[in-house]
């Protein structure tokens, strides 16, 4: 099974969308060929893809941009009929649709769809169903048409639904539930003006608060461990706990003092280590560059935190001793939103 899919941002001029004199919007779509039940070569998945490249290029696109998979042009193909024409030379003529839709993958909306009909022969099946792919042409207008409208519904739909969603986010905040709270949040996309900018400053600080308490649940474990049983035996136990702690967190700086108890009463080359560490983090984190870098990590940390909750998953940052990297990948979370897609 082949998944295909490549992050672009499509730049829509007043021209191509249908609303009178609206603001240039900018926002991430992504583009996915299903190949679960076609079962493609590559050499046919690559020459869609270059087809679907082109659909977009002839709309204005401008680079790639790894914000919001939420957003996509999601593609797939139905073989109709087969047909084998005996004679020399084995021939094979293919009947398709190439079915096409642009939606929302978190709530499984569709907000435009186009099928065409392909046809292609040759002296296999692969090559007719690549024959077939090449009469697709990127430049019909009905196809920039459907794109068009499906991106002007979702941003009319955004901007409409915005002050909702943001309450709804708040609300989630209260009950604590950071993660449902961040990915309503991301239902917001880029380019949806002061609506995406409030968005973005409110997810900053529920990110923050996320951390701050998971990792204060995090230290309190390691205190009761040690408090419980203040032996070598237990050194270990409460290292997991401590390695969970984000650095970023407000608990981070109270570990020294909690490390240089467990030091005085046991002496041995983890503390020491575990201390020296420590202070190379601090060093870091005063470093300007290195807060600017921390910042950025925030937004794609909190975004990774709403591509897996999507995905049905609840994930809490697992941070070790030497990294600030986060356990889990969004492309592997991306990839679940979209197999669980039925279009």
């Amino acid at each position: 099974m082949k998944h295909y899919f490549l992050f672009v941002v499509i730049i829509f001029s007043t021209s191509l969308v249908f609303s009178q004199n609206k603001e240039t919007r900018l926002f991430p779509l992504n583009t996915y060929i299903n190949n679960k039940n076609s079962r493609l070569s590559e050499d046919a998945i690559s020459l869609l893809s270059n087809k679907i490249n082109t659909i977009t290029t002839n709309l204005g696109i401008g680079g790639e941009n790894l914000a919001n998979p939420r957003f996509l042009l999601y593609s797939k193909v139905v073989i109709n009929k087969k047909n084998i024409i005996p004679g020399s030379v084995t021939g094979y003529t293919i009947y398709a649709d190439v079915y096409f839709y642009v939606g929302d993958a978190f709530d499984k909306t569709i907000f435009s769809s186009y099928i065409i009909p392909i046809k292609g022969y040759g002296t296999s099946e692969e090559a007719a169903i690549f024959e077939a792919l090449r009469s697709i042409n990127p430049k019909d207008d009905k196809l920039k048409i459907f794109v068009s409208s499906g991106v002007e519904k979702i941003n009319n739909y955004i901007l409409a639904q915005c002050p909702l969603i943001i309450a709804k986010a708040k609300a989630k905040l209260t009950e604590q539930k950071y993660d449902e709270a961040i990915f309503n949040l991301y239902n917001i996309p880029e380019g949806i003006g002061v609506c995406y900018e409030d968005a973005l400053s409110l997810i900053k600080n529920i990110y923050t608060q996320k951390i701050n308490t998971e990792s204060a649940l995090e230290f309190k474990k390691a205190k009761l461990i040690w408090a419980g049983s203040q032996s070598e035996n237990s050194i270990s136990t409460i290292y997991e706990h401590l390695n969970k702690i984000n650095p970023e967190s407000t608990v981070f700086k109270e570990m020294d003092n909690f490390i240089l108890d467990i030091n005085k009463k046991i002496d041995n080359n983890i503390t020491r280590d575990w201390l020296e560490r420590q202070q190379e983090k601090k060093d870091n984190l005063e470093k300007e560059k290195y807060k600017m870098e921390i910042e950025k990590s925030q937004i794609e940390a909190a975004r990774q935190v709403a591509i897996a909750y999507a995905s049905g998953t609840y994930i809490t940052n697992n941070y070790t001793a030497n990294s600030y990297s986060a356990s889990y990948n969004s492309g592997y979370y991306t990839t679940r939103i979209y197999d669980a897609l039925i279009w």
